[in-house]
């Protein structure tokens, strides 16, 4: 009998900890994406020194990401988001409108790509 407790309670924990993951991906999800559409934003219209205080931004905010989520995810998958998202402060700077655009969209679609990996 206390094996079949220690084993609910080994599942619950480990289903909170899926839970966990889950929640707080969707958290710097949202976030990470709001700051993608501004920075989008700002080089559409031609404020590249914004746009690269944007990328800036976003680069800070996926370094507490990706340190939080890599308990929970794949490393290899958040490094590559991590190494594109660096790329953004550079092409604002050197004033590459086309790439920095494609590269946000990107970046959307790979974390749209791991939210419904993720949430199911």
């Amino acid at each position: 009998m206390q094996r079949i407790w220690a084993a609910a309670v080994m599942a619950a924990v480990v289903a909170a900890l899926c839970v966990f993951g889950m929640l707080a991906f969707n958290q710097y999800n949202k976030r990470i994406n709001a700051l993608l559409n501004e920075a989008y934003s700002q080089i559409e219209n031609g404020d590249f020194e914004k746009a690269k205080e944007m990328s800036e931004k976003i680069e800070k905010e996926w370094t507490k990401a990706e340190n939080s989520l890599s308990f929970y995810m794949e490393r290899t998958r958040l490094f590559d988001i991590g190494a594109d998202i660096a790329r953004l402060p550079v092409l604002a700077q050197e004033k590459e409108v086309a790439e920095f655009k494609a590269l946000c969209r990107s970046l959307m679609a790979q974390l749209k790509h791991i939210e419904y990996a993720e949430n199911g």
